[in-house]
């Protein structure tokens, strides 16, 4: 399955990217869509790592999250992978000293971790791969997205609480991607359902890093 979904995926978006060049239109946002995303997505993040961070965009398409913090001037270590090559062409031409890959995440073996592994809409369009693998897909990601983070995730999916529908897109029960996130990742779960767009973003983190961020005796009690 693996295989056909990556070829299914990056056929898709090279279409997009060949048709539109570097602009949000490449990966089917508008550049109003894709700056609310990007404040929900990195919103926790951002308040609780205002020193600095290491991050990886699983995804990175152009390089747009990087240009986002720039612009906020945000003191951030950056890096990416992504499956469509062009794009990833595109992004070495413009940043050139950056470490992006061109390679499916889960196939990335790497002994580092980063601070924190992001994913922005690339669990909205399965490209024809069928619902249940996609989702079983989605769910792999978040792991693997987590294991390789030493502080924490942040992803956004496409809601089933919605009043139109695209049948081109794959919509996950947020009660569901809440509960594995609790089961499976962490307990330290933020749903972030209040934005206009038909989605929902979850930022997880690491027992280990909550741990550092309180420290007092109060709460040593809810670590064990």
């Amino acid at each position: 399955m693996a295989k056909s979904r990556v070829r299914s995926q990056v056929e898709t978006y090279q279409k997009q990217l060949l048709a539109h060049g570097d602009h949000p239109t490449s990966l089917f946002q508008t550049l109003e869509t894709q700056t609310l995303r990007f404040d929900h997505m990195m919103q926790r993040i951002l308040e609780t790592s205002a020193g600095g961070f290491t991050l990886h965009d699983v995804g990175c398409g152009l390089g747009h999250l990087h240009e986002y913090l720039n612009k906020k001037k945000v003191k951030h270590r950056y890096s990416g992978s992504d499956i469509v090559p062009e794009a990833v062409a595109l992004f070495h031409q413009k940043f050139p000293k950056l470490k992006v890959k061109c390679a499916d995440f889960l196939s990335l073996n790497t002994n580092k971790k980063y601070d924190f592994v992001v994913c922005n809409g690339i669990l909205h369009f399965p490209a024809g791969t069928d619902s249940s693998q996609w989702r079983n897909f989605g769910y792999k990601l978040i792991k693997h997205m987590f294991t390789n983070a030493k502080k924490g995730v942040a992803f956004n999916f496409l809601t089933t609480y919605k009043t139109t529908e695209n049948h081109s897109l794959f919509y996950f029960d947020p009660k569901d991607v809440f509960d594995f996130s609790q089961k499976h990742l962490s307990r330290f779960v933020h749903l972030d359902h209040a934005y206009p767009l038909y989605e929902a973003t979850i930022t997880v983190f690491t027992k280990e890093y909550m741990q550092t961020r309180f420290k007092q005796a109060t709460f040593k009690k809810y670590f064990r």
